[in-house]
């Protein structure tokens, strides 16, 4: 390397003034453009790296988060499977009114009306519906609604309309309650077998014997002409006047030997 550097200050002495000069400002070029295509615009690469690693380190913690809710997640789904949710559909209606109805009674409430209950279903789970009316003093009705949604309740309150009663000591209240179902899955019949039955034997075809062709002889086809028809016509039928032809001329005399 000393070499190196020792034969380049050689040429660098060796030449002239100008072309010194020339050798800077081509070397400056050389390094301007360098600059100007691989260095600068690579400038903002750091805040870009800077932003997209405070998003990942932001993403993994939510992850994380939830990851460390799953204990969580898994008894709350425990409880809400073994709950009342998959009661049959039959007693659905009962369960309805005796949770509203057992609540009531619990916080001094008077449900002064029933409705109607409507059965509304979906692909996961069924609807009971009902409006009811209500009477009762402001903390008996405040911890009446909070008692529907306590625990692994399905019911809820969709509406709530409220307005005092005539003696002004009161409050009626017109409720909307609604509470979700989880759809019985269909029982699967015991002792049956998800196996296939074996597909039944094809039976071969029947084998056909090849039919023998009759025998055939070679001998030529005998045709048969019929005879042709001997001309009836008599000269006695020709007449006198009658033209004399090949069939009715008078057969010819035999002419004596001399």
């Amino acid at each position: 390397m000393k070499a190196y550097l020792d034969q380049l200050g050689k040429w660098w002495e060796a030449l002239k003034p100008l072309e010194r000069r020339w050798m800077v400002f081509i070397g400056g070029v050389v390094f301007v453009m360098v600059n100007y295509f691989y260095v600068w615009p690579h400038f903002n690469d750091y805040k870009k790296n800077s932003v997209r690693i405070q998003n990942a380190v932001t993403t993994n913690g939510f992850f994380q988060a939830e990851v460390n809710h799953q204990s969580e997640y898994k008894r709350k789904l425990a409880e809400m499977q073994s709950d009342d949710s998959s009661l049959a559909q039959e007693d659905q209606a009962i369960d309805f009114v005796h949770f509203y109805s057992s609540h009531a009674a619990a916080n001094k409430v008077v449900v002064t009306q029933n409705g109607q209950l409507v059965t509304k279903t979906n692909d996961f789970s069924i609807d009971q519906q009902m409006g009811i009316s209500v009477q009762a003093d402001e903390t008996n009705l405040v911890k009446f609604l909070y008692s529907l949604g306590t625990g692994s309740s399905a019911m809820r309150v969709r509406s709530m309309s409220m307005h005092p009663d005539p003696s002004h000591m009161q409050i009626s209240a017109g409720l909307t309650l609604v509470a979700s179902y989880q759809k019985k899955a269909p029982e699967r019949v015991r002792g049956a077998t998800t196996s296939a039955a074996p597909a039944p034997k094809a039976t071969p075809p029947p084998v056909q014997k090849p039919s023998i062709p009759a025998p055939t002889t070679n001998r030529p086809a005998v045709q048969t002409q019929a005879p042709p028809t001997p001309n009836i016509v008599s000269n006695k039928l020709a007449g006198a006047l009658s033209r004399h032809t090949n069939t009715n001329k008078p057969p010819a005399k035999p002419q004596a030997q001399q």
